[in-house]
């Protein structure tokens, strides 16, 4: 189980005692982020549970969140320490990826929008963590955004129905880091200061979407192949469907596996 004082020691020097929030078991990190920010609480704070019961990914997806098999934590933050609203989830892409492992980093990549995955010594890329952000508006204007992240520590939060998608940094390294220690790097690395561009630029360094062949699945469209162009200065997707005809994508999801 997770060492709760071990973690609130380590955490001490980044969030005040009251903005931090342990659950050994929760329905969503990210819904009692969404009810405390609603409530009027105060921002950076951190939400961190060893089990869900209800745990979200993006479409509305179930996000599977055993315990004592990987960290589910979430962050509210306000969009000053994001690069805005429109860099959120890249800004929070970037930081998960720079807080993992040496040895998880050098083998990790962004599929795009948000999602980190690990290449496996046979050479097949597999999701090792996912990134949920949802605003939280105040008359009409966003005042803060949740960011919640789901990781794959140990193998034994890989069930079998996701075997062949997922992957774990047990799997991936064959050692067994922490949890501790990697909620605390995760932490310092989200309210490290970054400007737009340097986030921007690490966002493209590290895509593994760009320049393959994609599936672009867009919100309540049909979904249709292209080739990942680049990203652009607005954190958007360009895509060339079969024809030639380009697009921009912004919202939705892109599978390179299909």
């Amino acid at each position: 189980m997770l060492d709760f004082g071990l973690i609130k020691k380590s955490l001490s020097g980044i969030f005040s005692e009251e903005h931090i929030f342990l659950y050994r078991l929760t329905d969503s990190t990210n819904t009692r982020a969404l009810e405390y920010a609603r409530s009027g609480g105060g921002c950076p704070a951190v939400f961190i549970a060893e089990e869900q019961t209800g745990g979200r990914g993006r479409r509305g997806r179930s996000f599977v969140s055993n315990p004592e098999s990987g960290i589910f934590i979430t962050f509210l933050l306000s969009p000053d320490n994001l690069c805005g609203i429109e860099g959120a989830t890249a800004f929070a892409a970037v930081a998960l990826r720079e807080a993992l492992p040496e040895a998880v980093r050098r083998v990790s990549g962004i599929k795009w929008v948000n999602d980190i995955y690990s290449r496996l010594p046979d050479g097949e890329d597999r999701k090792l963590s996912g990134i949920l952000a949802e605003a939280v508006t105040e008359n009409g204007k966003v005042s803060k955004i949740v960011i919640g992240m789901g990781i794959n520590v140990y193998k034994k939060a890989i069930s079998d129905e996701i075997s062949n998608i997922a992957t774990s940094i047990e799997e991936v390294t064959g050692e067994r880091y922490p949890r501790e220690d990697i909620i605390a790097s995760l932490c310092r690395s989200v309210l490290t200061p970054r400007d737009g561009e340097l986030i921007l630029s690490r966002y493209r360094e590290h895509s593994l979407t760009v320049g393959k062949r994609v599936k672009v699945i867009p919100h309540g469209e049909d979904s249709y192949p292209a080739v990942a162009v680049e990203i652009l200065d607005d954190y958007s997707l360009l895509v060339e469907k079969d024809g030639g005809e380009r697009v921009r994508v912004f919202s939705g999801e892109v599978s390179t596996k299909f």
